[in-house]
């Protein structure tokens, strides 16, 4: 129909008739149209106003009939949380069909979990999907601009980068020797101060506006609720997610430099991490060492000192102990001074992509003192 036939279309409509078709319509190829309906949902709107109702309600009444414009944290932890449930299953299926490609990427598969979500939200939550996620359709939430509209894919994309940026570069390992400290730096930045400034300003922000829908003017709605404006944020509020930032560069810097200071360990491990890459099932390992406590009798206790590697296997081997066995051997040549009590040898084989994961380990456990008093028997 023409525009003149569909103006006498919407006339008749009721207001929630209106709100559906909101929802609904391409205000991407029917700009005219659409911009028709919301004046006709604002005229409606004020002309309920301004008539208003003869019979006073109670004020829960009123709120249950009138919901506040701004969706607040309970339903959009709600839709975050169908969402997930999406995604996951989305997940499920990537590593049950590329299981061997993933598992050899280690960390870094994270990036193909952050590029699935990233589509995902990116693409529903703008014009294309109507501002509506699944989980946000379920619920009955939209992500709009300021001004009611949907944003765009290019609008949309920026927000979701930086609203999934943090949660999944948390955890992806990197070399240290690929990273200069620059870089490392700005993962913290990107990590730890997207992590807590999002969560403190969806938190605190009176508009539940957090960092990613700051930078792009974008809210959170209740889409049959009276248009409002947003609160403005309040300005403390800014100095605190500036000052978690700055935090998220001076700490890791101070640790750094802390690090830099320190004398290196008089244990050797450098011989250890040779050593571990001729193993052709081994697709990467991390070394630590540590200290613990156990009581040797009802009154007494030891401190016992424990080196360790945790081994990241390409196929799901994680009881061959006999592969335990033959690193733990590496381990305890770089133990010739007897400066560890036990070596630890933990078997993993883990596929985690961010929006998925399945893993699976095994602990073995080698005393040297019990290894040094057989050998002292031998000879």
């Amino acid at each position: 129909m023409n525009l003149e036939e569909y103006k006498k279309y919407v006339e008749e409509l009721t207001l929630e008739d209106l709100y559906d078709i909101k929802l609904n319509i391409d205000q991407v190829s029917n700009p005219k149209k659409f911009e028709y309906v919301l004046n006709r949902i604002s005229y409606l709107e004020e002309k309920k106003r301004i008539s208003g109702s003869t019979q006073k309600e109670k004020p829960e009444e009123q709120r249950r009939k009138n919901p506040n414009w701004i969706a607040g944290i309970g339903p959009r932890l709600l839709a975050l949380f169908i969402d997930s449930i999406v995604l996951g299953i989305l997940g499920l299926i990537i590593i049950f069909l590329f299981d061997e490609l993933i598992v050899q990427l280690g960390s870094k598969a994270r990036l193909i979990g952050f590029g699935v979500a990233l589509g995902y939200f990116s693409i529903l939550n703008s014009t294309i999907g109507h501002g509506q996620t699944f989980g946000k359709r379920v619920v009955g939430i939209q992500v709009v601009d300021l001004n009611g509209f949907n944003l765009k894919l290019s609008r949309s994309f920026a927000r979701h980068f930086v609203l999934l940026a943090p949660y999944f570069f948390n955890g992806m390992f990197f070399e240290s020797s690929l990273l200069g400290v620059p870089i490392t730096l700005i993962l913290w930045f990107i990590v730890f101060g997207g992590s807590f400034s999002i969560i403190y300003l969806f938190l605190f922000n009176r508009s539940r506006q957090s960092l990613h829908d700051l930078l792009v003017k974008s809210v959170v709605i209740n889409p049959s609720a009276e248009k409002r404006e947003p609160p403005i944020v309040w300005r403390p509020h800014l100095y605190v997610t500036a000052c978690i930032f700055l935090l998220s560069i001076v700490i890791p810097a101070v640790l750094y430099a802390k690090g830099k200071n320190t004398p290196p360990s008089s244990n050797s491990t450098e011989s250890s991490q040779i050593e571990l890459e001729e193993f052709d099932c081994v697709f990467g390992y991390t070394l630590f060492q540590g200290t613990g406590t156990f009581f040797s009798s009802s009154t007494t206790t030891e401190t016992m000192r424990y080196l360790g590697a945790k081994v990241f296997l390409i196929e799901d081997d994680v009881m061959n102990e006999e592969l335990a066995n033959s690193i733990s051997e590496i381990l305890a040549e770089g133990n010739s001074n007897n400066e560890y009590d036990e070596i630890q040898v933990i078997l993993i084989y883990a596929i985690d992509i961010g929006i998925a994961s399945r893993a699976n380990s095994h602990v073995y456990r080698f005393n040297q003192r019990k290894a040094e008093k057989e050998f002292g028997k031998d000879t």
